[in-house]
């Protein structure tokens, strides 16, 4: 598959946050989302929706350069997660029609996730279950696990996310 790797494009990532996190997202006159503005130098907005609000954070990025975007929805997570009953966590991505491609789900219709092992193969992370239903233009990728199988999650689907951001077409 070719990319295009020159080419500067936005790169969103949609990010649903329970509204009671919101206190915790934003921080005490607003510290916490604008450190993470500065230190990822990616722009970040907010739209309420019932019960939730949609954090969108967007960056113009080079295939081959540092992702933004990618940094700063990573310090992000730990804000738009929900506890689950059984100790795990929920986290809910969205992603826009047009970026999203039907390749990334296995035949039970849930993300695929290549799981590459560096070092023991027992010492990588479980994969978290990951359903995806569409919701409009989006579809919604409900990410549930423990933290580290979310995180695990998170970040592949965000580097598929960017990969086919510069997917030439």
């Amino acid at each position: 598959m070719a990319y295009e790797t020159n080419e500067v494009r936005e790169v969103k990532v949609h990010i649903a946050c329970p509204t009671v996190n919101l206190r915790y997202l934003l921080g005490r006159n607003q510290k916490n989302i604008e450190k993470i503005r500065g230190d990822s130098n990616a722009q970040i907005s907010l739209s309420p929706y019932p019960g939730y609000s949609c954090v969108t954070v967007s960056a113009q990025e080079k295939f081959n350069s540092v992702s933004d975007s990618f940094f700063a929805a990573v310090f992000l997570l730990p804000h738009c997660r929900t506890p689950l009953a059984n100790g795990g966590y929920y986290v809910a991505v969205l992603v826009e029609e047009n970026v999203f491609n039907p390749n990334w789900l296995d035949p039970s219709g849930k993300f695929r996730i290549n799981r590459k092992s560096g070092f023991l193969p027992n010492s990588a992370p479980h994969l978290a279950s990951v359903p995806v239903s569409q919701i409009g233009p989006h579809y919604h990728l409900q990410i549930s696990g423990t933290m580290d199988e979310v995180r695990h999650a998170f970040c592949a689907i965000l580097h598929q996310l960017r990969r086919d951001v510069f997917r030439l077409v």
